[in-house]
């Protein structure tokens, strides 16, 4: 967490444990453009870290946060999709408090499905394609999807009106439309159509579909590439965004619309990694090990 900014993006979460432990009303704000409150659950993951400063808390969430999706990766045996940790995605996450490296341990970690009562937009896309289906859907191991409706009938019980309360005051969130819709290059994601059969194919398709702001809701994009090579590449291609953003002086004076920028330097290189694969990183260790 940067000094002087406390728990950014996870200070809101914070205001709103504290007002429930409180007993105050954690909607009574006025809501704006940036200023949207997430729904009550945010609030209830935010408790246990209430009672620390907010800049220890944000520090604190944010490294869990990290733990879980290291651990996952780590549990696959793609030590080398760690690589995803360099990227600019991670780095604006880690910047600004975000919940995208929680959101993306979901793609390893069903029971992490509680995220889709925070964030669905970006949850969704995860779930349906990564462990969650398989292992739920699937192998129907329903036991991993206590967390998430223990949570929803904890949070109704604490505050039973609050998505009625917290729908009607995201009238103003200042909403960002599907990279999908993006024109011109938006409509060259269903490329990936060409390996329906894969997975990564509709965690890409299904991503673009749903509403994004800045890089860090790009993070699970990370999960296509099937090489350490490939995700290498993808890694120097997320920080040409940090360049164009540094260079232009914000992402509302980037020529041409950031948005086409999101999709050419994140999106596309995921397509074409996707379209023309090569070897994944498991087959490589397997042909040395046999060579030797």
């Amino acid at each position: 967490v940067q000094p002087g900014i406390k728990a950014e993006d996870f200070q809101w979460s914070l205001r709103s444990a504290r007002d429930l432990l409180a007993g105050r009303d954690m909607y009574a704000y006025t809501p704006g453009p940036y200023a949207i409150p997430y729904p009550a659950p945010a609030a209830l993951v935010a408790v246990p870290l209430a009672w620390m400063p907010d800049l220890v808390a944000g520090g604190v969430f944010f490294g869990l946060s990290t733990m879980l999706l290291v651990f996952g990766i780590l549990r696959s045996g793609e030590d080398w999709r760690l690589t995803m940790l360099f990227s600019w995605s991670f780095a604006y996450a880690l910047l600004y408090v975000q919940w995208s490296p929680l959101i993306c341990a979901a793609w390893y970690l069903p029971a992490v499905a509680f995220m889709v009562l925070i964030k669905p937009h970006i949850t969704l896309p995860l779930l349906l394609a990564g462990e969650f289906r398989k292992r739920v859907l699937g192998q129907r191991e329903w036991k991993l999807l206590i967390p998430a409706p223990a949570m929803l009938v904890l949070s109704l019980v604490l505050y039973p009106s609050w998505p009625l309360v917290w729908y009607r005051q995201i009238a103003t969130y200042q909403g960002i439309s599907p990279p999908l819709l993006s024109m011109p290059l938006g409509p060259l994601v269903l490329v990936s159509l060409l390996k329906w059969r894969d997975r990564r194919a509709w965690l890409l398709i299904l991503l673009s579909m749903m509403p994004q702001r800045m890089v860090y809701d790009q993070l699970a994009i990370f999960f296509v590439p099937n090489s350490p090579r490939q995700m290498w590449i993808l890694v120097a291609c997320s920080w040409v965004n940090f360049a164009i953003f540094s260079q232009s002086g914000g992402w509302d004076n980037v020529p041409f619309g950031w948005q086409n920028f999101r999709l050419a330097t994140l999106y596309l290189p995921a397509v074409a990694m996707l379209v023309w694969p090569e070897k994944p990183a498991s087959s490589i260790a397997a042909a040395s090990v046999a060579k030797t």
